[in-house]
């Protein structure tokens, strides 16, 4: 059974409970076997996996690698069987303990934490000589690490260090010498640093670094776990902000519809975001699970726990041990098809809406929010649209980290759904370190240079030092009252100064695929080109004075509806990546991706601008959408479609609603679902 719970205020890191036997970092022997009696099929998949006897991966980084641990050990304790015990030892002896200790921006705290899982469940097969070398090993990492990975903002504090120095300390409490200062020293860290950072980047379950969370979530909350069970130290509690919504926010960060193996594909977000299969999707999986087990009482998380059901098991041959531990049959859960159908995480500025929890449901996400971190993008404003398949998604391939397509395209406002301001005398810095200055795309400014090289702030006060540069954007209002959602957003800090006084982003969805944008745009120059981008799924064909994307069962029908001049022009092919002469291809693949750039282009250049279009996002059986209207009255403009109508002011944010005949008014401030 977990120690009793310890008051989570400056603990007494010497004198903590944790228990002097082994296996005790996932529960006790006793609890093993039962564990492995109810969830019989996982264990014996595991089993398997141990008896395989063809080598095993020498890259240390390999997953396989991890699980092949794990299931030798783990069937060490349960069964007793000594053989497996010493296999799983000689693995972490010569792949980790008995290798020079990796340095930099790899996986050395992930070294010590698969090094730590068979020293607790097989302890009995080590000798002391082993034990030994494993304590000076787990130092030395520390020590020569030290300055590596600070930033808590980033995945690498967590997932690439901190995890594994707190699981080795815990399963070698009673014996290593160092073992309560390696404890004290992540303990501290996490109370001056993280823990503000999930409170403040991760508000509303979300988290500022994107796609990322769910490369690292997973296993620093195995530490968490281990932690609460061995100590009663509960870190859950000390930022319920980030903890008690994030598995609700994960399951908002699903895309509709089943995918490849069983599995569900997140929302791209920043870098690394959506590719078409791998371990994150068995990770956010399980740590949904996990955190599910612990708020099993909460109604929101039972509606979690119905959600996982319909994925009911990892999907990759890789992933096998994460059901053994944390896959609970027996979880409460609620009635789906009730839950909101919103979510809004303040801290990243994170907007999520749906048109149900069907598996063909209509889904948008919308990224409007502060800087903290590299591997965010110069995209406030983007949105991603799904319907039965990816209609719009960013575009641009995560092919390295400082290459030319990379810093021309992948991670520039060029490459997302958002909005160009085209000043021709504007200038980036060398983003990422690049060997050349990138090209003006008219994009978004590159926030956090002052910080670091890569754009990213090490901690909350750090950030706050530089808040007017970091704090690019903010959602401003939104709302779901049922029929429709609404969000709005002020992205004006994140453009040069120089060049505009006003970008407001607002996103009318009326259930169950249509979205009405209204996007007002003021620059300090009229003659500054402004652009209104797409990144289209497959290349639209118009129709109609409409654009229509087809994609597999999905499709998408475009309606520009102000400015009343502009111009419409599309790049695919070997000229997808190019803008103002230059040229960026990517290097390689790294998911399927927009195919296409659309640009809508206001021809008639002024100061003001206004941008209102209506997309429809449908199966593509569907031949024809309704004709969406505009008309200009004064200080709004009212849009028409389908037997709807939306206003939106010109002076600020806001306006009305009519559906079914009942006119409401849209709102004016965070009235989070």
């Amino acid at each position: 059974m977990p120690a009793a719970t310890v008051s989570s205020r400056d603990p007494e890191i010497e004198t903590l409970p944790v228990p002097d036997v082994h296996p005790r970092l996932f529960g006790s022997r006793d609890e093993l076997k039962a564990l492995a009696n109810s969830r019989a099929d996982s264990y014996a998949k595991l089993k398997a996996i141990a008896a395989d006897a063809s080598p095993a991966p020498t890259e240390p980084e390999n997953r396989d690698l991890a699980q092949r641990i794990v299931a030798l050990s783990l069937v060490a304790a349960v069964d007793g069987d000594r053989e497996a015990g010493r296999k799983a030892v000689e693995l972490v002896l010569t792949r980790f303990i008995d290798q020079p200790v990796r340095t930099g921006h790899v996986r050395f705290g992930a070294d010590v934490a698969y090094s730590a899982i068979p020293y607790d469940l097989c302890h009995e097969c080590w000798t002391d000589a082993e034990r030994k070398r494993f304590f000076t090993f787990m130092d030395e990492a520390r020590e020569q690490n030290r300055g590596e990975e600070p930033s808590v903002f980033h995945n690498g504090w967590y997932g690439y260090k901190m995890w594994g120095f707190g699981m080795g300390a815990l399963a070698t409490w009673h014996k290593n010498p160092a073992a309560r200062r390696h404890l004290r020293e992540v303990d501290e860290e996490y109370r001056a640093r993280a823990m503000p950072a999930l409170k403040f980047s991760g508000a509303g379950g979300g988290f500022g670094e994107g796609y990322y969370v769910h490369y690292w979530l997973f296993e620093w909350l195995i530490f968490c776990e281990c932690l609460r069970r061995n100590t009663g130290l509960d870190y859950y509690a000390l930022a319920p902000e980030f903890y008690a919504q994030r598995a609700v926010a994960c399951m908002f960060e699903m895309l509709p519809t089943i995918r490849e193996d069983g599995t569900r594909r997140p929302v791209p977000m920043g870098d690394g975001g959506g590719r078409p299969g791998g371990p994150d999707r068995d990770r956010a999986l399980a740590s949904r699970r996990l955190l599910v087990n612990y708020y099993k009482d909460d109604p929101a998380h039972k509606a979690v726990a119905a959600f996982d059901a319909q994925t009911p098991r990892a999907g990759y041959a890789d992933a096998q041990w994460f059901d053994f531990f944390y896959r609970d049959e027996n979880a409460p859960r609620a009635d789906l098809a009730g839950f909101k159908r919103s979510h809004f995480s303040p801290g990243p500025g994170h907007w999520q809406t749906r048109s149900s929890w069907d598996e063909d449901a209509a889904y948008l996400y919308f990224h409007c929010g502060k800087h903290f971190t590299a591997h965010q993008h110069l995209d406030q404003g983007h949105f991603v649209l799904w319907k039965h398949a990816m209609l719009l998604d960013d575009g641009g391939h995560y092919c390295g980290w400082s290459e030319p397509h990379i810093v021309n395209c992948y991670i520039r406002s060029i490459e997302h759904n958002t909005l160009l301001i085209h000043d021709p005398r504007e200038t980036w810095p060398a983003i990422r370190l690049a060997k050349e200055p990138p090209a003006n795309d008219g994009g978004q400014r590159f926030p956090g240079f002052a910080c670091h090289h890569n754009g990213g702030a090490w901690d909350v006060a750090q950030w706050e030092t530089f808040r007017d540069e970091l704090d690019t954007a903010k959602v401003v209002a939104c709302e779901d009252p049922g029929a429709y959602s609404y969000v709005a957003g002020d992205l004006t800090n994140a453009y040069a100064k120089q060049k505009v006084e006003r970008v407001w982003r607002q996103i009318l969805f009326l259930r169950p695929g249509t979205f009405v944008i209204c996007d007002h745009v003021v620059s300090t120059d009229p003659s500054f080109r402004k652009t209104f981008l797409l990144q289209p799924a497959t290349i639209p064909v118009e129709r109609d004075g409409r654009w229509v994307v087809t994609n597999g069962p999905g499709r998408l029908f475009i309606q520009t509806l102000e400015p009343a001049a502009y111009d419409v022009k599309l790049y695919h092919g070997d000229n997808l990546y190019g803008y103002n002469g230059g040229n960026y291809p990517n290097t390689r693949d790294w998911v399927p991706t927009s195919v296409c750039r659309m640009e809508v282009i206001a021809t008639q250049p002024a100061r003001e601008d206004l941008f209102v279009h209506v997309l429809t996002a449908t199966g593509s059986s569907v031949a024809d959408v309704p004709k969406a209207e505009i008309e200009r009255r004064g200080g709004e403009v009212a849009v028409r479609v389908d037997g709807a109508e939306a206003g939106f002011r010109r002076d600020g944010f806001g306006g009305w609603v009519t559906l079914g005949g009942v006119k409401r008014a849209l709102a004016h401030e965070v009235r989070a679902p």
